[in-house]
């Protein structure tokens, strides 16, 4: 009985598929003036299982060998606590600091998150999706907490930890540089014990509005406005359709 002596890193007692984690392209047969070779995911080391996935292809998900977003492998059985397509990230609960690759082994640690203001025992996972204020291993803090790495602070306008309620006057409204020491300075267009309104005549208290908040533009019919998601388009909008349906009720009137 004959038996096929196969290469391209295909398998099978035809050569008729990849072999196992050699499935970054998708498996084609190859010709006399073509072959086909079939190309070894990219799992960092920690998987020797994958499998092509036509719609991570497509979106350019997934990372070969080279470094390129280009086929649709998939990695199956990531190790050291690692997830993802190319196992790349990290398992909730875990996360790889800056500056380690996801090449290095066990580059996955334990997040650090103290639950009392953290919203989860998960934190950002890696640099990928990490900002500059929320490094890798930054925990999910709830409203009212801060930290760094480990939660274990109130935010700013909050006192009283691990409890962290909101500080006597509104960090939005008022000038104090410490918003947890009385009595509450107030912002020019901002009223209130606690700094925590708009004046009459005003809307739209902002943190970061040196008054407070912004003039209503009122037109002088009134001297009270309240925030709103419409856009002055949206205002012509509904003036326009008004008149369209005052002009269409006076003509069915008159007809």
């Amino acid at each position: 009985k004959f038996s096929c002596e196969c290469e391209h890193n295909t398998c099978g007692e035809s050569c008729d598929r990849c072999c196992p984690g050699y499935h970054q392209q998708a498996w084609m047969a190859g010709t006399f003036h073509a072959r086909h070779i079939c190309e070894k995911c990219n799992c960092h080391g920690k998987a020797e299982e994958c499998h092509f996935n036509q719609t991570v292809a497509d979106l350019s998900l997934s990372l070969d060998i080279h470094g390129q977003r280009r086929g649709g492998g998939v990695c199956v059985g990531c190790r050291d606590y690692t997830a993802g397509i190319n196992c790349e990230t990290c398992i909730p609960g875990f996360y790889r600091p800056a500056g380690v690759s996801a090449d290095e082994d066990n580059p996955c640690i334990p997040c650090s998150c103290d639950l009392r203001g953290s919203a989860s025992q998960s934190c950002v996972p890696n640099s990928n999706q990490a900002t500059s204020s929320q490094p890798p291993g930054s925990c999910w803090c709830k409203e009212g907490f801060g930290g760094l790495l480990s939660v274990i602070l109130c935010a700013v306008g909050y006192m009283g930890f691990p409890f962290c309620q909101p500080c006597n006057c509104s960090i939005d409204g008022s000038t104090n540089k410490d918003p947890c020491v009385t009595p509450c300075v107030c912002k020019e267009n901002v009223e209130g014990e606690n700094c925590d309104r708009c004046k009459v005549g005003f809307y739209n208290l902002q943190r970061y509005n040196q008054r407070g908040c912004e003039k209503c533009s009122c037109m002088g019919v009134s001297s009270h406005c309240t925030e709103s998601s419409w856009t002055y388009q949206n205002v012509g909008n509904r003036i326009i359709g008004s008149i369209y349906e005052s002009e269409k009720r006076f003509i069915e009137m008159h007809q």
